[in-house]
């Protein structure tokens, strides 16, 4: 008896013969048919938003009334952020984007800013990238939905300080479909750098314009001081070379009546102590002062104000000029629930209808 094996092989072997499987010659059988085009690859399920199940939310901050921001929600990144744009406006419409000073890797550029956004610890936190100069912000984040409740129960803090026109949101109830967010103070999730805005030239009392920090450490004498305080003056002066990379700098009463010149009028009020650091390539002076608060140390020719209690003053070179701003430290840990509602994120339904009782273009 043949095997199975033999007989099935010789079966095949008969059957690729019939068909020219085993034959160089090409068969007389017309042109090769093309082949099929390739089935198109298949679309990807849009990505759920990640601001309270919309695409577009807007932006409102505790004492800013009538101000808001406008958030596209975009494509998600491959490390689980979503893109998002942000437009912000008052009452008079939309506003200007923000051209700022970047420190990227490149050192400091001058550029807008790219947000990328995120919520983590199963949805409490809300964390913030900038991709254009990696510096990360986080807060609380909570959502809540407010259809048929009324309005003032939540908004009342964006009328702090315009508690007159909280009476246009009298009797108006969040309709169906109400979505809003309380958000907490953002905290610096890494360190992060900052110049003031405008990023004026900084400048002695004698109106020297330094060159360099190293120009402005040489320079900063009691008889020639660095003037700070937009509202209180001070004149700061420095001991130590750029060289060393480290030094003090004492605060001393200032004459109130201009904060550029300044004249040393009073005792020291302050010291401490200056270091200098090479981030991204670019050469920054840090000031830690203990003792003196934002209004001390702001820019003397405006800007930014210094933000939060554990930031601190420094100068920086950009474009052959010594710039003044700030370095903000990483925070480890939030402050807890109770301090929220900084600002709010609202869902296209709970603003239109608000926006509709407010004077906004």
């Amino acid at each position: 008896m043949k095997s199975r094996t033999c007989t099935i092989a010789a079966a095949c072997t008969m059957l690729v013969a019939a068909c020219g499987g085993n034959d160089n010659r090409q068969a007389d059988a017309g042109p090769d048919l093309p082949l099929p085009a390739p089935a198109p690859a298949p679309t990807p399920a849009p990505t759920a938003p990640v601001l309270l199940g919309s695409e577009t939310v807007y932006r409102i901050s505790a004492g800013d009334a009538y101000e808001f921001s406008t958030l596209q929600q975009g494509q998600p990144t491959s490390d689980g952020y979503t893109a998002f744009s942000e437009t912000s406006a008052d009452e008079n419409g939309v506003r200007p984007p923000l051209v700022d000073y970047l420190l990227t890797k490149a050192g400091w550029v001058l550029g807008e800013g790219a947000g990328e956004i995120r919520l983590d610890d199963n949805g409490a936190t809300m964390t913030v990238r900038n991709s254009a100069d990696g510096r990360v912000d986080w807060s609380r984040y909570r959502e809540v939905d407010v259809s048929g409740k009324p309005v003032k129960n939540y908004l009342s803090d964006y009328f702090t300080y315009r508690p007159k026109d909280l009476a246009l949101l009298d009797n108006a109830i969040f309709p169906t479909g109400s979505k809003l967010a309380y958000t907490s103070d953002s905290k610096p999730k890494n360190d992060q750098y900052d110049v003031a805005n405008p990023a004026s030239a900084y400048q002695l009392s004698s109106t020297i314009l330094p060159a360099s920090i190293a120009d402005l450490l040489e320079r900063a004498t009691t008889a020639d001081p660095v003037c700070v305080g937009l509202q209180q003056h001070l004149a700061l002066t420095f001991t130590g070379f750029a060289a060393k990379g480290a030094g003090t700098v004492t605060a001393y009463e200032a004459d109130e009546k201009t904060s550029i010149p300044c004249a040393i009028t009073g005792p020291a009020r302050a010291s401490g102590s200056w270091q200098l650091r090479s981030v991204n390539g670019a050469n920054i002076l840090v000031l830690n002062i203990p003792g003196l608060d934002d209004s001390d140390l702001e820019p003397a020719s405006g800007g930014y104000n210094i933000i939060g209690a554990d930031a601190l003053t420094t100068f920086n070179e950009i474009g052959g000029k010594v710039v003044q701003g700030y370095f903000l430290p990483a925070v480890t840990t939030l402050p807890p629930d109770s301090e929220m509602r900084a600002g709010y994120l609202l869902n296209p339904t709970a603003w239109n209808y608000v926006k509709a009782r407010l004077p906004i273009k």
